[in-house]
């Protein structure tokens, strides 16, 4: 281990400025629901051994948004044995922690597949700094397990140590349930470089049998672990929810002036869906989303820059120029796993999200972007010294110029126009009722919600003794307070009450905020300009 770091200096600086740039403003968004909820569960793990509704041990995590695998919920009960408190910065500190061994296991892949050092440490430096990569790395996502795991199985899979490498795809798979269709195509195409070091078609058809098999294990274990998660999941799978394509098909038919038998071998949900495939697996290489736009959800993106920088943009069209020069086959191995990591945003429709769920792209996009780069970077040597310093000053400035409008935007303008799809109101009102004790009867759309809030930014609550609490169901009642959901026919006391918007009619809301009767009041931190709780003593 000490000859490693002696010999891998530069990737440990690379790793030391790759978590310095995760930390500043770690907590200006709050937590997702989704990121609460894996950290909550966890605390609740932590401190009484029984997740949020009281089960012992529990493997199949129900009644948090989104249903999630275990293994998450597992790391963030270690982390919570450790931390004392609970933070927005210390909840995503231990993602972000677990992030710091992107950069070793990017390039140690590289470097098995390739040989070659440089392009090793260049692929890790652009698959790290990349701002989506950056983003989701800041995020307290199952993702931030899963993915590390995924590609340390990748890695104990080349270096041939099998059972290890199922183990890592095991925790992967029951940490992110988007990499589940991956991993038995990951595998086989695995096996093919194997395949196309030795030439030996009979290993490869074992070994992709035993992967399958492996695979049907995973399965199966999932039906006995996470039946419930599965269940909940089937119908993103595209195969499975063929009823998605019902009223397209039908538009399809009825605008055909062929008969309907004829227009039935052309339109139809098998059709659709192998349409719908088609240009997943196409807009997953645009350049667009690459460069310039980023991923269409705007949670999983920075919503103003591509996956990658756009000064990255003329090293990716270098680098298919260099890959065409080198003809490696390694090399077109590893652009293969741009295809392969494709593989989980194809076949889900429930929404597509190529940085999160084909996050594995983005390392074979990083690697043609450092072929580029390479390319250049010796093609330059060629030229004379002032155009090799004319060169270096204009990228120098581009590159600049495009790093300081990513910072304004990043820091200086994200928080109003996407803090409230972070539900930064939850945390208002969360600390609004930690801080000031008395008895409310609260009145929101999501009880549920602002309870389990209430629990990760109230330190002085024992978890175990809400348990039973959230098991009953809503409306909750704790320390004095009533969480009720909105009533059909609101009428309110306005006494001891703190009123939601979404729970009063548009005319009543306008009355609140004409009359000016409310003691207190939390706004919305977007640019809406309305108020989210009306409070009255």
């Amino acid at each position: 281990m000490i000859s490693y770091l002696k010999n891998h200096k530069k990737l440990i600086f690379l790793t030391f400025i790759f978590f310095l740039i995760q930390l500043p403003f770690l907590d200006q968004l709050s937590l997702l629901r989704g990121e609460r909820d894996i950290m909550l569960s966890g605390y609740s793990l932590a401190k009484t051994g029984r997740d949020l509704y009281g089960n012992v041990l529990s493997l199949e995590f129900l009644g948090i948004d989104p249903y999630v695998p275990f293994v998450p919920m597992y790391i963030a009960a270690l982390w919570w044995l450790i931390i004392p408190i609970k933070t927005v910065f210390l909840a995503r500190l231990l993602f972000v922690l677990i992030s710091l061994s992107l950069p070793f296991l990017v390039y140690e892949i590289i470097k098995h597949i390739t040989k070659n050092e440089r392009l090793s440490f260049w692929t890790a430096l652009i698959f790290c700094f990349s701002p989506g990569v950056f983003h989701l790395t800041r995020l307290t996502l199952e993702i931030g397990i899963a993915f590390p795991l995924l590609l340390g199985g990748i890695l104990c899979n080349l270096k041939k140590k099998r059972l290890f490498s199922y183990f890592l795809f095991f925790l992967s798979f029951f940490s992110y349930h988007g990499f589940r269709p991956l991993i038995p195509i990951l595998l086989v195409y695995l096996e093919f470089f194997e395949y196309l070091s030795k030439r030996k078609m009979s290993g490869f058809i074992k070994n992709s049998f035993i992967h399958l098999l492996f695979f049907l294990v995973l399965i199966g274990l999932s039906i006995v672990i996470d039946g419930n998660l599965m269940k909940s999941r089937i119908n993103d799978v595209a195969f499975s929810g063929f009823e998605k394509w019902s009223n397209e098909v039908i538009y399809k038919r009825n605008t055909s002036i062929v008969p309907q038998k004829i227009a039935g071998v052309f339109d139809n949900k098998l059709t659709a869906m192998f349409l719908y495939m088609r240009d997943v697996f196409i807009n997953g290489q645009d350049l667009k989303y690459l460069f310039v736009k980023g991923d269409d959800s705007s949670l999983y993106a920075t919503t103003f820059t591509g996956q990658f920088f756009l000064t990255t943009a003329l090293f990716y069209l270098l680098g298919l120029l260099y890959l065409g020069k080198k003809m490696k086959w390694e090399y077109f191995f590893l652009v293969g796993i741009i295809f392969i990591g494709l593989v989980p945003s194809i076949v889900n429709i429930s929404y597509v999200s190529y940085s999160i769920r084909s996050i594995l792209s983005s390392v074979g996009y990083a690697f043609i972007i450092s072929c580029g780069i390479i390319f250049f970077l010796d093609f330059q040597e060629k030229l004379k010294p002032q155009i090799k310093r004319g060169l270096f000053v204009f990228f120098f400035i581009f590159f600049s110029i495009e790093l300081i409008f990513f910072i304004y935007n990043y820091y200086g303008r994200r928080y109003i126009t996407m803090s409230e799809l972070y539900f930064e109101n939850e945390r208002q009102i969360a600390n609004y009722l930690t801080t000031n004790k008395k008895p409310y009867k609260v009145y929101v759309n999501s009880p549920r919600d602002i309870l389990f809030s209430y629990l990760f930014f109230n330190n002085n609550i024992n978890i175990k003794n809400v348990q039973s609490i959230i098991k009953e169901g809503a409306p909750y009642k704790i320390n004095g307070l009533e969480l009720i959901k909105c009533p059909v026919n609101p009428i309110f006391t306005k006494q001891r009450e703190i009123i939601m918007d979404t729970c009063l009619t548009e005319k009543q809301y306008a009355q609140y905020e004409a009359e000016k009767k409310f003691n207190e009041s939390i706004p919305y931190s977007n640019y809406s300009f309305r108020t989210a709780y009306f409070i009255f003593h």
